[in-house]
């Protein structure tokens, strides 16, 4: 993995870019600088040309910021500051929702303490899934607050507390008003808690105000899995238990199978942190597995070592398929969907 084939797709950028080694090594390409190489030529009609050539005439980055080099690259990924390719720092851009100018909202910097949703906050591959959208119906919250980071995202709609934003502010009629002011009579609730200010329902932002909090999720979670974290450098395995959302059957093993599920899913942010391995982030053995749940030394190391590799790959041990939990030792890694 070099700092070009990261710099190609942006889900490897998201991938990589956190782990402290590749930023360091790669900064241009994990948005942590933008200057272009010094040492870089690249011919024109027969004339080594750098990168500040560019500069100089407006058609020339159309011209040759996509010209594609002998070692994989283009002249943009070492020129990006010419060709104006410099990355951002890889972030989810929020979404975002009309505003009713019925009053004019104002907003002072948040203050330490506040418990409250996080309003661009979505899940995954779903900006739909919000935490407002979340608390409106109570399976939403059953099915989700019981996934990791959503409670910390959502701890008002997950019933972990309910607290009025104490730095909100919108101005009626004249008067700056706030949570507390809403709070003081039923008729005010009436008329403003339905309303919406900077993108959100003032009963998102004065649930206690507006008598919107919710009770602690206690129910079990549902049978499909939780999603996953984003995989690391040091521990790089599918999630055997994962299921996209919308299709139960649709695991990391049935993605890996088909080269045409692979290109649908894999570019989804939810399905290369649960199967990094199926999308050919990584290929990494599973270090706690063993063929015989009683023989700790019939891991992957010894599938490897074994003068009979291929014959134990394809068989179901301990619960699965030798290949699928030791990949590298079977010699059965994918490449990275394109």
């Amino acid at each position: 993995r070099t700092c070009a084939f990261i710099n190609d797709k942006k889900f490897r950028r998201e991938f990589y870019c956190p782990l402290q080694s590749v930023s360091m090594a790669c900064p241009l390409t994990c948005g942590q600088c933008c200057s272009d190489s010094t040492t870089f030529r690249f011919t024109v009609r027969g004339k080594p040309r750098k990168c500040n050539w560019i500069h100089h005439k407006l058609i020339r980055p159309s011209l040759y910021c996509g010209l594609g080099l002998t070692d994989g690259t283009t002249v943009s990924y070492h020129c990006p500051d010419a060709c104006g390719k410099c990355r951002d720092t890889v972030d989810i851009a929020p979404t975002s929702s009309p505003v009713i100018t019925t009053a004019s909202p104002t907003r002072a910097p948040r203050e330490g303490g506040y418990c409250g949703n996080d309003p661009d906050w979505t899940w995954y591959d779903s900006p739909q899934v919000t935490c407002s959208w979340m608390k409106k119906k109570e399976k939403r919250r059953i099915k989700f607050c019981p996934k990791p980071g959503v409670e910390d995202a959502c701890p008002q709609s997950c019933g972990l507390c309910c607290m009025d934003d104490p730095v909100f502010t919108f101005v009626t009629n004249g008067y700056n008003a706030d949570c507390a002011w809403i709070r003081e009579f039923p008729t005010r609730r009436q008329t403003y808690c339905g309303q919406t200010m900077e993108g959100r329902l003032i009963r998102d932002i004065c649930p206690l105000a507006c008598n919107q909090c919710q009770s602690t999720v206690t129910a079990a979670p549902t049978p499909s899995a939780p999603a996953t974290p984003a995989p690391t450098a040091a521990v790089c395995l599918n999630d055997n238990s994962w299921s996209f959302y919308t299709d139960p059957n649709m695991t990391c093993k049935k993605i890996r199978n088909n080269e045409s599920r692979r290109k649908n899913y894999c570019p989804k942010r939810s399905v290369i942190n649960a199967c990094p391995q199926s999308c050919g982030l990584c290929c990494m053995d599973d270090p706690n597995y063993s063929m015989d749940a009683s023989d700790s030394s019939q891991n992957c190391d010894s599938v490897s070592k074994s003068s009979n590799t291929k014959s134990l790959c394809s068989q179901f041990r301990n619960d699965r398929m030798v290949r699928d939990a030791c990949p590298k030792a079977c010699n059965y890694c994918f490449d990275p969907v394109e």
